[in-house]
């Protein structure tokens, strides 16, 4: 009898624990997150689909990463031990494997909700935040040409402190022929980091700005952040 109760409170724990993984894994994908005003159809479809696959990978990983490690404590705490600490360590894998093989498609599709979002300017970062270090290289194509997102993917470099960009900024940074926009970007980006590099290449700009030609970067450096300049 006693078995047959650690079996049921077992499972009803189980079910507990998965439902409230999936109601966390649901609302943090939530395609609703990154679609707060009108936009076209095909740029609902795109963000949906990447919230959708994000939202599975999720759930497997944490869904079969935890049961492994509460299925495991419950055989070492009423079983066998040794079985148990090899089904928790078999969960830990999971995890932490799942994680590192689904990284790339992840990032894949958080840059997709990233290009086709429609939310305010203070949250357009918050995909490049989740999809982590491997949006850094997707973010760089952006650089290359003029495009609405270019201002924010210069900025995902530097809240993602993605080092290997840093040459890449300082010459968008020095470059007459860009925007007075991106190139203040750029030298936000770089204090940003915060690196000895990152921050050498920054101070040097101020130093050497030419008072007429830089003049418009300088205001506009001052205006998005007058503590960031020196």
């Amino acid at each position: 009898m006693k078995e047959q109760l650690k079996n049921i409170i077992l499972i009803g724990l189980l079910i507990l624990v998965n439902l409230s993984i999936f109601i966390f894994c649901w609302l943090l994908t939530d395609s609703q997150n990154y679609l707060w005003y009108k936009t076209s159809p095909e740029s609902i479809a795109l963000v949906k689909n990447a919230s959708l696959e994000i939202m599975r990978v999720n759930y497997f990983v944490y869904a079969n990463g935890i049961n492994f490690i509460l299925l495991g404590t419950y055989y070492a705490c009423y079983h066998k031990k040794t079985l148990g600490l090899m089904v928790s360590l078999l969960g830990a894998i999971i995890f932490w494997g799942g994680t590192i093989l689904f990284e790339e498609s992840s990032a894949e599709n958080y840059y997709t909700i990233f290009k086709h979002q429609s939310v305010s300017e203070d949250f357009m970062l918050e995909p490049v935040k989740s999809g982590g270090k491997l949006m850094a290289k997707k973010l760089v194509n952006d650089l290359s040409t003029p495009n609405p997102f270019k201002k924010f993917a210069i900025r995902g470099l530097g809240v993602l402190q993605d080092e290997s960009s840093i040459p890449l900024l300082n010459q968008l940074l020095n470059n007459a022929q860009e925007t007075d926009l991106y190139r203040g970007e750029a030298y936000l980006a770089l204090v940003t980091m915060n690196t000895e590099e990152s921050t050498r290449y920054a101070s040097l700009f101020l130093e050497v700005a030419d008072p007429v030609l830089d003049k418009e970067v300088i205001k506009y450096i001052k205006m998005r952040a007058p503590d960031r300049v020196n």
